[in-house]
């Protein structure tokens, strides 16, 4: 398929089952044949699909290689089409925010998913909250494969505040630069930018008015956080720092004690806040959050009487989930398995009509 365009700013076709159906995302289509790239697959594979898919003469499937061929999606995983293609539609909007003295432009990048013939499809929404470095290449093709399953996916550039919506880079001086935004930035400016998200995504007339929240490391944490407002009601938080430590936004030093400090506006402090429903995910060998910090932010979303699900795993170090210069970590198994986890919970809280909840829950009956 000739073309000079960039594959990650092409619209992205994903074949499924409805507009807010159970929707395969992340497929190219070569000689007839679809073959699954990105999250569940390692970079390297999806590298050489995409250059087999944007050579410029049309690509035989005899001619692909085998060891390509074992990433086709079989007849099985790809079920029937009832409402077209799903399209991911890639565009970003700048909104105006006002926090400590500053009136700052924030940049959302949006993942809008479409299904041709079908103009006015509506979908639920999903803030997206990245790492220390903004929105990078991993981060949109999360985005991606969220709004490739039927929601549109709004990522905010979270360090406004200080520079532009440009990714910062994932070497040592940004990553130093990250950090040292990430504690300047203030609690006020970090909950004036997720409510701009989420008033933005309320305001598409293609939002059914369902609001979830995700992210990575600072993203986890702000996912979380963001959840603190009640329009959101489900959230999948991916190894988040410093929620365990109270050191988001500045601070005069750590504080891993059960009891909250004064006033405290410490998230850890404001989980009975929490209405939705939360996801939370760890790999044990994270050296950001450590057992007892783990364990901390465990006891205390029991005792805020949250509804949540706490997932570790044995061998998954920090940002496990990111595909790229990840320094050793990324483990794509497990971050498949994650994944799932999130399609889970946003399917059930985000695309079924549950009606108002009543509170008579019985209780589980203790049979064997």
């Amino acid at each position: 398929m000739a073309s000079n365009q960039n594959p990650q700013e092409r619209v992205a076709a994903a074949p499924g089952t409805s507009a807010v159906g159970n929707v395969k995302a992340d497929i190219v289509c070569l000689d007839g044949h679809q073959f699954r790239i990105n999250y569940d697959v390692p970079q390297e594979i999806t590298d050489r699909l995409y250059e087999l898919f944007w050579q410029d003469e049309e690509v035989k499937y005899a001619d692909i290689p085998e060891d390509l061929k074992a990433y086709e999606v079989t007849e099985a995983e790809g079920g029937e089409t009832a409402g077209g293609h799903m399209l991911i539609k890639e565009s970003h909007v700048d909104v105006p925010t006002s926090t400590n003295g500053k009136d700052i432009p924030m940049r959302i990048f949006l993942f809008h998913p479409t299904v041709p013939g079908y103009p006015q499809a509506r979908f639920p929404g999903v803030c997206l909250f990245s790492e220390i470095y903004q929105v990078t290449g991993p981060v949109a093709r999360f985005a991606r494969q969220i709004a490739g399953h039927g929601y549109i996916v709004a990522a905010p550039s979270s360090y406004h505040d200080f520079v532009g919506p440009e990714p910062l880079a994932y070497d040592a001086a940004d990553t130093d630069r990250g950090n040292r935004f990430k504690i300047e930035k203030t609690l006020e400016s970090y909950d004036a930018d997720s409510r701009a998200t989420v008033d933005h995504l309320l305001s598409l007339p293609s939002c059914t008015g369902l609001i979830g929240a995700t992210g990575m490391c600072l993203g986890g944490h702000l996912a979380v956080r963001a959840a603190l407002d009640a329009r959101i009601t489900a959230c999948v938080s991916y190894f988040a720092t410093d929620i365990h430590s109270r050191t988001l936004g500045p601070y005069t030093a750590a504080n891993t004690s059960p009891s909250p400090p004064p006033d405290s506006a410490h998230t850890l402090d404001l989980f009975p806040s929490l209405k939705g429903e939360v996801a939370m995910i760890f790999g044990i060998k994270d050296t950001h959050v450590p057992d007892a910090g783990r364990d901390l932010i465990r006891a205390k979303l029991r005792d805020a009487g949250v509804v949540f699900s706490f997932h570790e795993f044995a061998w998954a170090q920090h940002a496990f989930i990111r595909d790229e210069l990840s320094k050793g970590r990324y483990d794509p198994a497990a971050t498949k398995v994650c994944f799932e986890v999130l399609l889970e919970l946003f399917g059930r809280v985000l695309k079924t009509d549950l009606g108002p909840k009543d509170g008579a829950v019985a209780a589980p009956e203790h049979i064997c």
